[in-house]
């Protein structure tokens, strides 16, 4: 994983961003039972249900505006996350939890509450968000990229060593993910 955050000069460096963050937080919020206070435990959600939205938008294909990077930007032929309800209540649930202040964050009675249906969230999208990346990382090669603006970028991102090395890099902490999930 590239250690100088100020590099992104690739398209790429900024979507390996993106799945690095949702995939170390995952993990983080997986592994650890134990948080210093319920602060850091929030910032630690409160990221990963960041990463998640943007990753949903990425691989949904919503592009709301023009200057917006989507998984078809970037792959031919990419069948995006199905329009059905896990996603859009997955959505819901992130914009609830991230984006506004309501009242549903303060349970009416026990075991409905905004918190615990993030947390269900969290590990119901992990599969699905994983198998994305991985399709993302398998497909990506020259033949895959579409005639557009950043096709230049990205093919000369394949041949830089940073790419190459974050690719592999992101294959290993799948791996290490699924190993973590299984043992849910």
């Amino acid at each position: 994983m590239c250690d100088d955050i100020n590099r992104k000069t690739y398209v790429l460096d900024h979507i390996f961003y993106e799945f690095e963050m949702y995939l170390i937080t995952y993990y983080e919020l997986s592994v650890y039972t134990f948080f210093k206070n319920q602060l850091t435990k929030n910032l630690l959600i409160e990221s990963h249900q960041i990463h998640l939205r943007i990753l949903l938008d990425f691989f949904y294909i919503i592009k709301k505006l023009p200057s917006t990077i989507v998984v078809t930007d970037i792959l031919a032929n990419y069948t995006p996350i199905q329009k059905n309800g896990e996603f859009w209540n997955a959505k819901r649930i992130i914009n609830k939890s991230i984006a506004h202040l309501t009242f549903s964050r303060i349970p009416p009675k026990k075991g409905n509450n905004l918190t615990q249906k993030t947390q269900k969230n969290i590990k119901k999208m992990f599969p699905i968000i994983k198998e994305k990346i991985e399709n993302f990382l398998c497909n990506l090669n020259d033949e895959n990229i579409p005639i557009g603006q950043y096709k230049k970028n990205i093919q000369e991102s394949l041949k830089d060593s940073d790419i190459l090395l974050r690719i592999n890099s992101l294959k290993m902490l799948i791996k290490l993910l699924e190993k973590v999930w299984n043992n849910l």
